[in-house]
């Protein structure tokens, strides 16, 4: 699969820093989909919506990068949602902790990567990134009046590349703001 990625940080006046060691890395507890580098799926409005609110007081800096996602666990597509949702159950039966709660995505990413990595086997989890989606509030359009069914018509689609590698990230640059274009 092959897209462009947007990728927003922190304006700290140093945009040859950014060229130079960007994409950064995201190790914060909360992370959607566990530690990685973080895009948004050809979504510039996105990217920006993402800046101002998270960088409101020092403003933000997005950048674009050509992406081809060779091994990605795509949770927009069917088949991904399946496969994940199999290797969900064999965490809930295989480890004690997880039995009797929901696992949260993060953490099963977290966990598969880390049994895939220690055992040395990339049949368990041959992923390289996950491509995930979620529905806003704002992004819902109802299907009849009356109804509380209703689809998106704008998800918010994210990547995760768990590493940097050159293979999956094609180039990187910054497209905002102006000045350092």
């Amino acid at each position: 699969m092959q897209t462009t990625g947007y990728h927003t940080v922190e304006d700290r006046t140093n945009p040859e820093e950014i060229l130079a060691s960007g994409p950064f890395l995201c190790v914060r507890e909360n992370a959607w989909l566990g530690r990685g580098y973080y895009f948004w799926d050809d979504d510039l409005q996105r990217a920006h919506k993402w800046g101002q609110d998270a960088y409101r007081k020092k403003g933000y800096v997005v950048c674009k990068a050509d992406l081809k996602l060779h091994n990605v666990l795509d949770l927009c597509d069917r088949k991904g949602k399946y496969h994940f949702n199999l290797l969900l159950e064999v965490i809930k039966s295989e480890f004690d902790e997880y039995q009797m709660r929901e696992i949260p995505i993060s953490n099963a990413i977290e966990h598969l990567r880390k049994i895939s990595h220690t055992m040395a086997n990339d049949a368990i989890f041959p992923f390289d990134s996950v491509r995930a989606e979620d529905y806003p509030a704002d992004s819902m359009q109802p299907f009849v009046v009356g109804r509380s069914e209703a689809i998106s018509l704008n998800p918010r689609v994210q990547i995760c590349l768990f590493e940097k590698k050159s293979q999956n990230l094609c180039s990187f640059e910054i497209v905002y703001p102006e000045n350092y274009v």
